[in-house]
């Protein structure tokens, strides 16, 4: 019997085992996570900052889950090294597992520059929001490093409890999914439910601007060392060509760590579609029959903070925009060459999916107005 070894402990593993179960019932799975928690959903943390939140359930999969599709889920099993001519994983205890094809789902760890005179605390684990709870349990104050999707979801469920500032080095908020006048809307919105924001803030003046407990939230960094260590091709991921094949035969990666040329990274979507990719290839290299091809489209961005909900998809720099708002909804399309290439709703998202699926068509629009090409999706 053949054996699919999955590392890591997220959606991209998850999605990875799922698809190799369907693909080959007899396929024995071996899933090696080193938190000591079954797989959950992070974006569940944020939300679990100003109430706490059991892990439990928060849960991709129940216990009973893997043991219904035969699935072997290890916890606090960490992967030290890998031995690509045998085959086989060491892990932190000594354990060593082989395996005859492998998916690295090793994800990515969160991004946090040296401030001065700060101990910064981050969010990307379950530890890591117990921490910030226990910070924020005896504070009156927060300051969140970074404006992005992130630390506008800290912010907002710390300052159901104490008050929050948020540093952005750029000049506005949340600068890869808005324009800045789509920007202006949110910065009033966080400001009116107390919210203090500063932009294009120095990055050596931070550590002075900083005050209470300091999370940052300036992204995530891949977890290469693994797959580095035993020589696979590397650069800000885990290279991988469209079958989530890496430079190895028979190694596969997903979700965070991937690096395809032409991706995108971070998005649940992504994660989940790539790991179903990556899974369903390691079985067809395993039976010698033809892989599948990562399809990339861009995946939507969506923030849902109090009554304000928002959703951006494709490049939001790139061509003309077409503009409507009005006190309870904003909406704007990016067309280039007649032709719809990006997109922001805020206040009434209902269209998203039908607006991202539009954006990868590279729809026509013509000399339509905002309100029009909205109306034909």
């Amino acid at each position: 019997m053949s054996h699919l070894v999955i590392i890591g402990g997220g959606l991209a593993a998850i999605s990875a085992a799922q698809a190799a179960c369907n693909a080959d019932a007899a396929l024995q799975i071996t899933i090696l996570a080193a938190e000591p928690y079954l797989p959950y959903q992070r974006p569940m943390l944020s939300k679990g900052l100003a109430t706490g939140v059991d892990v439990n359930k928060i849960a991709l999969k129940s216990a009973a889950w893997f043991d219904e599709q035969r699935i072997e889920m290890h916890t606090s099993k960490r992967v030290t090294a890998l031995e690509t001519n045998t085959r086989i994983a060491i892990c932190e205890d000594g354990t060593r597992i082989q395996w005859d094809a492998l998916v690295l789902a090793t994800g990515a760890s969160a991004f946090s520059p040296p401030i001065d005179g700060v101990n910064a605390l981050t969010l990307r684990t379950y530890d890591d929001m117990q921490r910030l709870r226990t910070a924020l349990a005896s504070a009156d104050m927060m300051t969140v490093v970074g404006g992005g999707i992130l630390g506008m979801e800290i912010a907002w469920e710390a300052r159901k409890a104490i008050h929050v500032q948020i540093l952005e080095t750029s000049p506005y908020l949340l600068r890869r999914q808005l324009s800045e006048q789509a920007a202006q809307r949110v910065l009033q919105y966080l400001t009116a439910n107390g919210i203090e924001v500063v932009t294009s803030v120095d990055q050596t003046q931070i550590g002075a601007l900083c005050k209470g407990v300091v999370c940052v939230a300036a992204g995530a960094r891949a977890d290469t060392g693994l797959a580095a260590g035993a020589g696979l091709q590397v650069g800000r991921g885990i290279a991988v060509n469209e079958m989530m094949e890496t430079s190895v035969k028979g190694i596969f990666a997903a979700g965070d760590v991937a690096e395809l040329p032409g991706g995108f990274t971070g998005l649940l979507a992504i994660a989940n579609g790539q790991g179903a990719i990556a899974g369903a290839n390691a079985v067809a290299f395993l039976n010698n029959t033809p892989m599948r091809s990562y399809v990339i489209t861009p995946p939507p961005a969506m923030l849902k903070i109090g009554d304000m909900s928002l959703l951006s998809v494709g490049d939001i720099s790139a061509g003309e925009p077409l503009v409507y708002q009005d006190d309870a909804r904003y909406v704007e399309l990016r067309v280039l060459d007649g032709k719809l290439v990006a997109g922001i709703l805020m206040g009434d998202v209902a269209v998203g999916m039908k607006l991202s699926g539009a954006i990868a068509k590279h729809m026509d629009v013509g000399t339509q107005d905002a309100l029009a090409v909205l109306a034909t999706l």
